[in-house]
C-alpha cells in the first residue's frame, strides 16, 4: 500500500500531501504496527515450529477481508471449498514470513511463491501460453468502489460507496493476459482543498480466491463490454443513477492500450455530517497502473474475435 500511495510512484499522495505513516492504512500494511508475530500467534515470541490455524476462518480472515468478502458474496473457491485446503497449504513460510528480501509489493517478481504450476501441470489450451490460468478460472473480483478519502484522514475509517462484484478486469502482465482489480478514490472538496476535488483510479494485477471451472469463450471474446467499447471508443464502467448510487458493468472488462481516454468511472462525494452521497464528476483525473500494462493492440484484437469466427 505504501508503494502504491507514494507520490514518487504516481500515487494518491500527490493530491493529499499526507505521508503514508500518518494514515490509518499503516495499521494493516506495515508489520511494526500490526503486532508482528502476535498478529497470528497468541504470544509475542512463539518459537520455532509454532503452528497457527491457517484458514480463512482462522487467523487469516481478520486481515484478509477481501477473501472473506469473496466468500460472503457467495463465490466458491475449488481449493478452499472442495479440496478443503487451508490458506497455508498454498502460501508457505516465504509468502507469510518473507524470504529476506524487502519487496516494494507482494506483486513484485518473487514476492509470492504460490503459483498454479506448483501443483498443476501445464495443459493443452487454445491460447498458446498467452493467458494466465487465473484469467480463465477466476470467477470474479470484489471491489470496494469510490473510497471517500476524507473519512480515512479525518475519521480514521475506510468508507467506500459500495462493494462491487460479478466483474473482472483484464490487463497484460509479463506478456500474458491476467486478471486485475481497480481501486478508486476521491479527495476534496475539504478543509485542505475547499474549492477543488481530485479523483484517482489504479489498476493492478489481482488473483481472486474465487477459482472454479474455466470460463466460456464468449465470456471474454466479443462480449458485450468489448462491443460497447468498440461502438464509440468509450466504456463507462460505473454510471451514476441520478440519485445517490453508481451502477457498475458486469462480466469481463478489458483494459485497452488507450484506457486513459477510453475508460470512465462516475465518482460520488459523501457528506461528512449526514452520510449522504452525491455526484461529483466523471473521471478519473489521474490513472495509475503498477506491475502490469494495458492490453496490447494484438491482445485487444484477439478479444474482439468471436471463437470460431
Amino acid at each position: 500500500m505504501a508503494y502504491f500511495y507514494d507520490d514518487a510512484n504516481g500515487g494518491f499522495e500527490q493530491f493529499t500531501g499526507i505521508p503514508y505513516l500518518d494514515l490509518t492504512c499503516k495499521g494493516c500494511h506495515l508489520p511494526e504496527f500490526t503486532g508482528a508475530c502476535q498478529s497470528c500467534h497468541d504470544v509475542a515470541e512463539p518459537g520455532l515450529g509454532a503452528q497457527v490455524d491457517g484458514r480463512l476462518d482462522g487467523v487469516c480472515g481478520p486481515c484478509h477481508s477481501r477473501q472473506t468478502a469473496e466468500r460472503d458474496r457467495g463465490f466458491s473457491d475449488y481449493h478452499r471449498d472442495v479440496l478443503e485446503y487451508w490458506c497455508t497449504d498454498c502460501h508457505g513460510k516465504g509468502d507469510i514470513m518473507g524470504d529476506g528480501t524487502e519487496y516494494n509489493s507482494m506483486l513484485a517478481e518473487g514476492g509470492i511463491d504460490a503459483n498454479c504450476e506448483n501443483c498443476h501441470a501445464p495443459h493443452s489450451e487454445p491460447h498458446d501460453g498467452r493467458l494466465d490460468c487465473s484469467a480463465c478460472h477466476v470467477q470474479s473480483v470484489v471491489t470496494c468502489y469510490n473510497c471517500h478519502f476524507e473519512s480515512e484522514v479525518y475519521l480514521g475509517q475506510k468508507i467506500a460507496r459500495r462493494q462491487i462484484f460479478n466483474w473482472m478486469f483484464l490487463v497484460n502482465r509479463n506478456d500474458k493476459v491476467y486478471p486485475a482489480n481497480v481501486m478508486t478514490l476521491k479527495w476534496g472538496p475539504n478543509d485542505q482543498m475547499p474549492d477543488d476535488s481530485s479523483t484517482f483510479a489504479v489498476f493492478a494485477p489481482f488473483y481472486a480466491h474465487t477459482v472454479g471451472e474455466a470460463r466460456e469463450c464468449s465470456d471474454c471474446h466479443d462480449n458485450e463490454n468489448i462491443r460497447d467499447l468498440d461502438e464509440d471508443g468509450v466504456l463507462v464502467i460505473t454510471q451514476f443513477d441520478g440519485e445517490d448510487n453508481v451502477i457498475p458493468l458486469s462480466g469481463v472488462i478489458p483494459v485497452p492500450f488507450n484506457y486513459q481516454t477510453a475508460l470512465f468511472f462516475d465518482f460520488l462525494d459523501r457528506d461528512m455530517a449526514s452520510g449522504t452521497w452525491s455526484f461529483l464528476e466523471r473521471g478519473p483525473d489521474v490513472w495509475q497502473m503498477l506491475f502490469a500494462e494495458p492490453l496490447t493492440a494484438d491482445q485487444m484484437e484477439a478479444l474482439r474475435t468471436p471463437i470460431g469466427g
